[in-house]
C-alpha cells in the first residue's frame, strides 16, 4: 500500500479510536453522576465549557435523564459504526481508480468530439446566410443615440 494511502487510513482509525473514547467517557459520566449538576460539571470538564445540559434536561429527574443520555449516546455509537462500516467500503485506492476512470471517460470524449467536429462537414450555405456588418451606419448609429 502506498505512503498515501497508509497515512489517510491511519488517520480515519485515529479518529475512529478518539471518538469511540470520548463515548465511552460520556457513558461512564452519565452512568456515575449522582446529579445533573455534577453531570453538567463532568460533561464541561469531557467537552468544554460550552457543553452541558438544556434547561429543560436540568429539569429533568436525574434517573429519567440518564436513560434519555445512555439512549443517544447508544444511538450516536450506532452512527459511527455506519460510518466507519461507510468509510471502510471507499477505500482511497478505490478513489484514485474511480476518478482515474472518470478522467479517462473525460479525454475519451473530448477527443471522440473533436474528431467528429473535424471530419463533419461545414454547412457554407449556412454560414453565407448569417451575416454580420463590418461598417456601422454612421447615420443609423447617431439616430439611435439621440
Amino acid at each position: 500500500m502506498p505512503p498515501f494511502f497508509r497515512k489517510v487510513t491511519a488517520h480515519q482509525d485515529q479518529q475512529q479510536i478518539q471518538s469511540g473514547e470520548q463515548l465511552h467517557k460520556l457513558r461512564q459520566a452519565v452512568a456515575s453522576t449522582a446529579t445533573t449538576q455534577e453531570l453538567e460539571a463532568a460533561l464541561k470538564k469531557l467537552f468544554g465549557r460550552k457543553a452541558g445540559l438544556s434547561p429543560s434536561e436540568l429539569r429533568t429527574p436525574m434517573p429519567e435523564l440518564r436513560q434519555q443520555l445512555l439512549a443517544r449516546a447508544e444511538q450516536a455509537a450506532t452512527a459511527m459504526m455506519r460510518s466507519i462500516e461507510a468509510q471502510s467500503s471507499r477505500k482511497p485506492d478505490q478513489l484514485v481508480k474511480e476518478t482515474s476512470r472518470i478522467a479517462i471517460s473525460a479525454l475519451a470524449y473530448a477527443t471522440g468530439f473533436a474528431f467528429l467536429t473535424s471530419v463533419m462537414p461545414c454547412d457554407l450555405a449556412l454560414a453565407s446566410k448569417v451575416s454580420t456588418p463590418s461598417v456601422v451606419d454612421q447615420a443609423n448609429f447617431e439616430d439611435l443615440a439621440e
